[in-house]
């Protein structure tokens, strides 16, 4: 066939033919790596694919799928990457919901996983159980701290109710859990640790405030204070009748009482603990102090018990004796230098309790009171032994440069109320320096601590809770 070709023609063929069999050799290569290129990488070929589930949603599980604000269907489509929408607005309340999922395959498979565990969760259930009154703040906690952290632990939604909702039982509340069995399980378990936790620390109070005992056999006359009382309680209100314990008596113009709706009971708690720390010799090596001065606030034992308080350095006396002012009770004692030690840092946490006062209305008939009158005001007002009596505040005075609050004191305990003011009057040791009669208590207007006392006023925590479920 190449021979009716010219030179030229054949030499044409023989460069066309070998470039023509190259040129389809590389687009059959070319091809099939594109080829094996698909076959390798499928994943390159579906990335811009999409698929679509439909899952049937039970109206009572719709809540659990969707979760608060839409936190579990948010989760979801977060942790997924696949769409997540409820097609069905428009049905009956009662009805299913269809849930469609859009999403690359794998997405999508997951996501639908995921809500197939949430539908074969059991339905959570709502439980509830009473809790004492007493011991709402623990469980709620500073700013509703500790109930969120329960509901936290356990899973499950808790709320308390609050004292309007129960009327009817004061001294119990209703407390809602709403969860799964085992969430409901765990925050109940939780809940009654901190109501034992609670009621034993009522116990310790109650044992601690019943122990009290005449801190001194005699008298202690207190002597001019001059140092400020630092982190003292709140006095309350102008006008407020409440009630107070006589701690210490120089006189019935100078006087110190603790109010006993503040912080008495976690005071006799503090004594105790501060006795049983201060006792074991390793604590009182820990805490000896390098150096004392005038206005150092430390631990002091007193004469009079075994019990150790707080006190304040009021000066330094001869043969290494302190002189100390006991500042919860007011009293004044010398102590030797080396029984003082630095105080715990939880034992500064309480305010001071001692208040210092003046008895309102009444002045001594000379300058000074006599020692008659003093004896008698101190059986009145039942000193150190730690009987209630019940407290107006009237005014202010000034004493020895310093301004004290003027008080009014009943003892209620008698078959008829005792005002001490008009009483040491009637006995002839007191000049009347009111022109009213109405401190007057009688028989007919009997007070009682329990039905006229006003507490101070303070945040409580369960004000914290929010009206819903915590969650």
């Amino acid at each position: 066939m190449l021979q009716g070709l010219s030179r030229w023609q054949k030499v044409a063929v023989a460069v066309t033919v070998p470039a023509s069999i190259g040129l389809l050799y590389l687009l059959l290569r070319d091809g099939e790596e594109d080829y094996d290129h698909y076959e390798r990488s499928p994943k390159n070929f579906v990335i811009k694919e999409e698929i679509s589930v439909e899952i049937v949603v039970p109206r009572d599980k719709v809540g659990a799928v969707i979760g608060k604000g839409g936190c579990v269907i948010n989760k979801v489509r977060e942790e997924t990457g696949a769409k997540l929408n409820f097609q069905d607005h428009e049905k009956e309340s009662d009805a299913p919901r269809v849930l469609k999922i859009t999403g690359k395959p794998s997405s999508a498979m997951e996501a639908e996983q995921r809500i197939q565990q949430l539908l074969s969760a059991p339905a959570p259930k709502t439980v509830e159980m009473l809790i004492p009154t007493k011991t709402v703040g623990r469980i709620v906690g500073k700013g509703g701290a500790n109930i969120r952290s329960i509901c936290r632990g356990s899973g499950a939604r808790v709320r308390i109710a609050r004292a309007e909702e129960t009327p009817t039982d004061q001294n119990s509340r209703v407390c809602t859990i709403r969860g799964t069995p085992e969430d409901i399980a765990r925050a109940k378990a939780m809940i009654e640790e901190e109501i034992a936790i609670e009621e034993e620390k009522s116990q310790r109070l109650t044992n601690a405030a019943g122990s009290r005992m005449r801190r001194s056999p005699e008298k202690k006359g207190g002597g001019p204070l001059s140092l400020p009382q630092l982190e003292q309680v709140r006095f309350p209100s102008h006008g407020d009748y409440f009630t107070v314990f006589v701690s210490a008596v120089e006189h019935p113009s100078h006087f110190w009482m603790q109010i006993v709706s503040g912080k008495g009971p976690e005071l006799d708690l503090m004594v105790e603990d501060m006795t049983e720390f201060y006792s074991q010799v390793r604590n009182k090596e820990s805490y000896l102090p390098e150096s004392l001065c005038t206005g150092d606030i430390v631990a002091a034992p007193f004469e009079h018990d075994s019990a150790w308080y707080r006190a304040k350095i009021v000066g330094f006396l001869d043969d290494n004796q302190v002189d100390m002012y006991f500042v919860d009770y007011g009293d004044y004692e010398s102590v030797a230098k080396d029984s003082l030690f630095k105080l715990r840092s939880d034992f500064l946490s309480l305010p001071f309790q001692a208040i210092e006062c003046s008895l309102a209305g009444v002045e001594p008939f000379d300058m000074n009171w006599k020692e008659e009158a003093i004896d008698a005001f101190d059986d009145l007002t039942h000193c150190a032994q730690w009987q209630p009596l019940m407290a107006r505040m009237m005014g202010y005075k000034s004493l020895e440069k310093k301004t004290l609050p003027c008080v009014d004191l009943i003892d209620t305990l008698s078959e008829e109320d005792i005002n001490v003011a008009a009483e040491l009057i009637k006995q002839g040791f007191a000049r009347d320096t009111t022109v009213s009669s109405a401190r007057k208590a009688t028989g007919d207007n009997k007070m009682k601590p329990e039905d006229d006392a006003r507490p101070i006023q303070r945040e409580t925590a369960e004000k914290q809770q929010d009206d819903h479920f915590e969650g």
